[in-house]
């Protein structure tokens, strides 16, 4: 009979498992952000989306590096360029678009407000919020394919052009 400790370790062994786990962490990050900016700052949607965005794939690349695809090799700059150039195509472009559709439409313009600690929030804030859980789920599976199969990929070769630590 297998122990919990011993069902948790095979799991994180798993790399789908790491992704999610990062995944998760970066997306609760990347929502914190966004409703920090949009309720506290009252910054437009589509730039705190593409503030927070880009504040998540900085540390999703750290994370994802070494964490869930195990890289040997140092952080390097191209890699990042490359990783962020990858996830931004998916991520910004698709979250943005997404966004902006949901906050045309008459649901996001309602005057029903919930202020929850130093937060109002609106119908506008959660059709921004359900806009967004979509746009994730449509990233998740295009940023783990290219991570997979471009940004990560194993070769026998070192990749040692242009390493410069980033982290």
């Amino acid at each position: 009979m297998q122990t919990a400790g011993g069902f948790l370790r095979k799991s994180w062994d798993r790399t789908v498992i790491r992704f999610l786990c990062v995944g998760s962490f970066n997306t609760i990050l990347d929502l914190t952000i966004l409703n920090l900016l949009v309720g506290l700052a009252g910054f437009h949607e589509l730039a705190a989306n593409t503030i927070s965005v880009s504040f998540g794939i900085t540390i999703s690349y750290l994370l994802n590096h070494r964490l869930v695809f195990r890289q040997p090799q140092k952080y390097s700059l191209k890699r990042y360029i490359h990783f962020f150039l990858v996830t931004g195509i998916g991520v910004i472009a698709i979250q943005n678009l997404v966004i902006y559709a949901a906050s045309r439409t008459g649901l996001a313009n309602s005057d029903n407000t919930v202020h929850l600690f130093l937060i109002d929030i609106t119908d506008k804030t959660a059709v921004l919020n359900v806009a967004k859980a979509l746009a994730i789920l449509v990233g998740m599976v295009w940023n783990f394919l290219l991570y997979k199969y471009v940004v990560f990929r194993h070769t026998d070769k070192p990749d040692v052009a242009d390493e410069i630590i980033v982290a």
